[in-house]
């Protein structure tokens, strides 16, 4: 199994602004306490990577995590809607990573379209081993389990992942035909 860890809570996650770019936000004081209480769900992983994204690998850590960086895992760039925090600029960006869900590669404005995230995501995802904790981001991980397991999109797009909640995937099969370990709701 391969657990995808989100992040804890970053001040951009209180203002509800798309921060994908890199380096990204501190964790806060409650983000910091976040990983530090996920830690004990997290001790049947051997080995743990974190995204280029401050944040994952400040998780990492107070997850009393020893980890390496893992390129490719790191948030859906979110492109000219980058840093906004307005209702257009939000729906903007889900209705595109909900078209993906449903066959359709619409782009982010000047951000990633599913082939560009998919192209970085799943060679990262494959070239780890089994017993892997990677600490990710909420709509990355959503979107790439949705399209790993074959998941209903409506469902992944009503349900995100709270910061420090994670998604258990066992690679069976062919990509696309995954098994979800652990978020019934997704189902």
């Amino acid at each position: 199994m391969i657990i995808l860890l989100r992040h804890g809570q970053t001040t951009s996650n209180l203002t509800h602004a798309l921060d994908t770019a890199l380096p990204g936000a501190d964790l806060t004081d409650l983000g910091r306490e976040q990983a530090s209480g996920v830690a004990p769900e997290l001790t049947g992983m051997t080995t743990t990577f974190a995204s280029p994204a401050r944040r994952a690998q400040q998780t990492a850590h107070h997850a009393g995590r020893t980890y390496e960086v893992l390129d490719g895992v790191q948030e859906i760039n979110a492109g000219d809607l980058e840093m906004r925090a307005d209702l257009p600029a939000l729906e903007r960006y889900h209705r595109a990573v909900h078209d993906w869900l449903i066959g359709t590669d619409t782009p982010i404005p000047g951000g990633e379209t599913k082939e560009s995230f998919l192209g970085r995501y799943l060679p990262a995802i494959t070239s780890v081993e089994e017993n892997t904790l990677i600490v990710s981001h909420g709509c990355a991980i959503r979107i790439f389990s949705a399209l790993a397991c074959g998941l209903d999109a409506d469902k992944v797009m009503a349900n995100p992942l709270n910061n420090c909640e994670w998604v258990g995937l066992e690679r069976t099969g062919a990509f696309g035909s995954w098994r979800l370990i652990n978020r019934d709701m997704w189902m």
